[in-house]
Order: C-alpha cells, then sequence, then structure tokens
C-alpha cells in the first residue's frame, strides 16, 4: 500500500483507542474485530457538482451501506458523489461522497445540495443577503453564484457527512436491487 509501518501502527492504536478492534500483543495475526456497526442501505442519487452546476442526478441505480450512526434520525438520507474543488475548504474533494439530509431549507452558511432553474444541481454554501441568495463556493479561487429570487433556486438538501475518497473509508456501494 505504500504506507509507512509507523502510520500503520498509529491507524491501529487510533482503533485501538476507540474500542473497535483489540490488539493481542506478542502473537501473529493478533487483531481482533470487536465491535460491528449497524450498517444501512441509503440510495446513491448519482454526482454533484462542486464548481459549475451540472444537470440534476437521476433516478438511484445504486446504494451505499454507511453506519446507522452517520444519520440522523427520522430524516430521509441519500448520497452523492462530489465532482470538482469548489468545496476544498470545507474538507469536501472531488470523488469524496457527501450524505444528504432532505430538506427544503437551510440556515445562512450551511453545505446545501441546490437545484438552480429546476435543471442544474450544485453543492455550495448557502447566504439569504438582501433581495438575492449567494452560493458561496469553499474554494478562494472561485466566484459565488447569486440567484435573483428563491423561486430560481430549490435546497434539495443540506449536507450531513462526508466520506472521504479513501481506501480505508468505510462504506460499500452495490447496485440497487430491483
Amino acid at each position: 500500500f505504500q504506507i509507512a509501518i509507523g502510520t500503520i501502527h498509529e491507524h491501529l492504536c487510533n482503533l485501538e483507542n476507540r474500542g473497535y478492534i483489540r490488539i493481542n500483543k506478542n502473537q501473529r495475526r493478533g487483531i481482533e474485530i470487536i465491535k460491528s456497526e449497524i450498517m444501512v442501505n441509503i440510495p446513491l442519487l448519482g454526482t454533484i457538482a462542486a464548481g459549475q452546476p451540472i444537470a440534476l442526478f437521476d433516478m438511484p441505480t445504486e446504494t451505499i451501506a454507511i453506519p446507522k450512526s452517520k444519520i440522523p434520525s427520522s430524516s430521509e438520507v441519500y448520497a452523492l458523489r462530489v465532482a470538482g474543488n469548489s468545496m476544498v475548504d470545507e474538507n469536501i474533494n472531488d470523488g469524496d461522497t457527501i450524505l444528504v439530509k432532505q430538506q427544503n431549507t437551510a440556515e445562512n452558511g450551511q453545505k446545501i445540495v441546490a437545484l438552480i432553474g429546476n435543471n442544474e444541481a450544485t453543492l455550495k454554501k448557502f447566504y439569504k443577503e438582501r433581495g438575492r441568495i449567494r452560493l458561496q463556493p469553499a474554494n478562494k479561487s472561485l466566484e459565488p453564484i447569486f440567484v435573483n429570487s428563491s423561486a430560481d433556486l430549490t435546497i434539495q438538501g443540506i449536507v450531513v457527512d462526508v466520506l472521504k475518497n479513501n481506501p480505508f473509508t468505510r462504506g460499500l456501494i452495490m447496485p440497487l436491487k430491483k
């Protein structure tokens, strides 16, 4: 994996401290899994732009299994893959997967999935200003998107968590069962 042994040891110690594994010292292959979380399937609706808005995501064709603890209780949650780098200052990078709580309202500063003009979806921070709405990227090199009326913008949901795009991310993508 081209990872330093010290880094692997640090990850194993962190997992042990959190109660996920038990390391049996002086024993070969002495790592024992202690705690397993309940996994739930949520729909993976496609790709969301973190940059210039793109066409609206399609009907779900896949699901993603995530720990139940990552989902807010009594709410509809779905997942989207991120394409673009407009949210890098919020630690949302190209290739990550976001978990979105479905709702049509947001407070200033929340990260939202917005539908602009009923056909383009984007991921930005939401700010309601005098007479307009500002969709602010979390990347200093990009300009915000201004929407003049709330009729031109529909909030699809707010971001509740980010699954990082790396080989150690917990989450399993599966085809949707018919």
